[in-house]
């Protein structure tokens, strides 16, 4: 009878360990962020294209980014003559 309640008390351990694994790993998200290609779930640090704003044209795509910091999302300017591209995930 030791012995069962021993390996329930570890399953209920080891399950708990997972969960408490899943739940740190999901709360280092922006979930459905907005980026130009629409909303994305992005993870901690994770940049995308910020989407286009009233009155910009398709020439202004990459002006700005989206980056993902401890569950938020900042928008940034790229630095002047540079432009966020998608492919590389990078300011070039």
């Amino acid at each position: 009878m030791a012995r069962q309640n021993k390996v329930q008390i570890y399953e209920f351990l080891f399950v708990t360990s997972l969960l408490l694994v899943f739940v740190d790993i999901a709360a280092c998200q922006c979930l459905k962020a907005e980026t130009s290609e629409g909303y994305v779930d992005l993870q901690e640090g994770q940049t995308a294209c910020a989407p286009l704003e009233s009155g910009e044209t398709q020439d202004d795509k990459g002006k700005r980014f989206v980056t993902c910091i401890h569950k938020r999302c900042h928008v940034q300017l790229c630095p002047p003559g540079l432009r966020y591209v998608e492919i590389a995930n990078n300011i070039v």
